[in-house]
């Protein structure tokens, strides 16, 4: 396997329950070979003005080739 072919995937979940609900299920499923978790402070735009709230950062290893069914 060419190391070109490895991608990871970020992912911004509202709970660390539903982050760790998704890793499991992509794992499971093969779609993904790793997945970890970490507590972050997101800065975004919403309806015209500057939030920030918690979330947790979901980031995946896989393979390009599995990204359309990721």
């Amino acid at each position: 396997m060419d190391v070109s072919e490895i991608v990871t995937v970020s992912i911004a979940c509202a709970s660390d329950d539903a982050a760790q609900e998704l890793a499991r299920a992509l794992v499971e499923a093969k779609l993904a070979a790793c997945a970890q978790t970490a507590m972050i402070r997101s800065t975004y735009r919403w309806r015209g003005a500057v939030e920030q709230a918690p979330e947790v950062l979901l980031t995946l290893k896989t393979l390009a080739a599995k990204l359309p069914a990721l």
